[in-house]
């Protein structure tokens, strides 16, 4: 039986993506923990799956904050976040992973300094796409940009351009990671997935085309199951014939 720990952000969204994979594993016999903030164990234990802190960030006054901010504000906010987030798992992960006997990671996109922690500890890990998959290849727009997809020089160097720009906004976390690689001896990062399985959530009817898929990249749709959350009722009777 092998001890998988569940890594990604504490928001809905990842959570709903990365708890049927856990339940999955669970049904196979394994051994699932999420590792992550406290404002997760809420649905992680009504999903069944054992939880373990690892810090004590509440992402709930992050939320309520982010509603209320807009454009590149909203960015930079949610930056220092990922990144306050980061360096809390970086320093108390490896720990808490070691005592709780962990054998393998499945760590979310956004969450990478869980695949460092992996590295660190020797462990193997798995990527998870809980959002659009994030990928430098130039033919395609950067995820957060409501571009079209235009295979022509100029959109390419229009792509160039904006990841030039927009570098420097994940700079801060990039050296974090990076720092902590060279105090545990690690070699210089050159990818943040994991080397051994990309899993994406999304049909990919839904992606752009692309020329360079990593060979252990896979698309396999939804994860959702009947039963994963609960039921949420739906006033149906409030239904008149005007546009919803």
């Amino acid at each position: 039986m092998k001890h998988f720990g569940l890594c990604c952000p504490a928001e809905t969204g990842h959570l709903h993506t990365m708890i049927p994979l856990g339940r999955e594993l669970q049904r196979r016999g394994h051994r699932v923990t999420y590792f992550g903030l406290p404002d997760a164990r809420p649905k992680i234990e009504a999903a069944g799956l054992r939880f373990v802190a690892v810090g004590d960030l509440p992402s709930a006054a992050l939320l309520e904050q982010l509603g209320r901010t807009q454009g590149i504000p909203a960015v930079l906010l949610t930056l220092r976040w990922f990144y306050r987030v980061a360096e809390t798992f970086l320093a108390a992960a490896p720990a808490i992973l070691q005592a709780e006997n962990v054998t393998a990671l499945v760590v979310d996109q956004l969450s990478p300094e869980g695949g460092t922690v992996a590295a660190h500890l020797g462990l193997p890990f798995a990527t998870v796409c809980s959002a659009l998959p994030i990928d430098p290849d130039p033919d395609v727009p950067p995820v957060f940009l409501p571009w079209p997809y235009r295979p022509s020089w100029r959109s390419r160097l229009a792509h160039r351009l904006v990841r030039a720009i927009g570098s420097p906004l994940g700079r801060r976390l990039f050296q974090l990671r990076a720092r902590y690689r060279q105090q545990w001896g690690l070699p210089p990062e050159t990818s943040y997935n994991s080397p051994r399985l990309i899993l994406c959530q999304e049909p990919p009817a839904l992606e752009f085309p692309r020329a360079h898929w990593p060979p252990h990249f896979y698309f396999t749709g939804p994860y959702h199951q009947p039963g994963d959350r609960p039921a949420v009722p739906f006033p149906w009777e409030k239904l008149d014939g005007r546009p919803l």
